[in-house]
């Protein structure tokens, strides 16, 4: 059994994975079997060096995805992807290493193409949010990434639902089909 622990003090969040080994006798920890760390810096902007972030962004324009999709009927999950041929998976681990969070797996069975992902709400909105509010997106893709903060930003599902209709709308409206 894993359990998630986030510690947040105004300089840093750390997100905790580790196995649930607590010793009976004392309710101490006697050993951990999976331990896995994310530091989420609350300024996370000015840590990484301008050039990257400029780069970043432009990389996303054109290879990135802001997504989310019902899930359960009951809350939507929320994607920010990078993919890349096998080949060019060495990019996708300068990213990964520069923002400190994220995963890289295969897109598909053929493990041909791969994907930089971050699925975590927290990670989104401390990491990805605040790259992209203070260095803004150039192309339509700036439309997608509005209407994915803004669902991610709001609790409300109905509002949420509303915001993805939108955007199916806007995608089939600028679709080259």
């Amino acid at each position: 059994m894993y359990t998630n622990i986030i510690f947040i003090d105004k300089h840093t969040t750390t997100l905790l994975n580790y196995s649930n080994c607590i010793n009976n006798d004392n309710n101490s920890i006697n050993s951990i079997s999976h331990f896995n760390i994310n530091y989420i810096s609350t300024n996370t902007i000015t840590s990484l060096d301008i050039d990257f972030i400029e780069w970043f962004v432009g990389f996303t324009d054109g290879d990135g995805t802001f997504s989310f999709s019902q899930a359960d009927g009951k809350y939507f999950a929320y994607t920010f992807k990078i993919s890349q041929s096998i080949y060019n998976k060495r990019v996708l681990i300068y990213i990964q290493n520069k923002l400190g969070c994220g995963s890289i797996t295969p897109q598909d069975t053929t493990g041909n193409v791969q994907q930089y992902r971050i699925r975590d709400k927290i990670l989104l909105s401390n990491v990805i949010i605040p790259i992209f509010e203070t260095y803004p997106l150039h192309t339509t893709k700036a439309f997608s990434y509005d209407l994915f903060k803004k669902s991610l930003n709001s609790n409300n599902f109905e509002y949420s639902c509303r915001i993805k209709i939108q955007f199916i709308e806007f995608l089939c409206e600028n679709s080259q089909i």
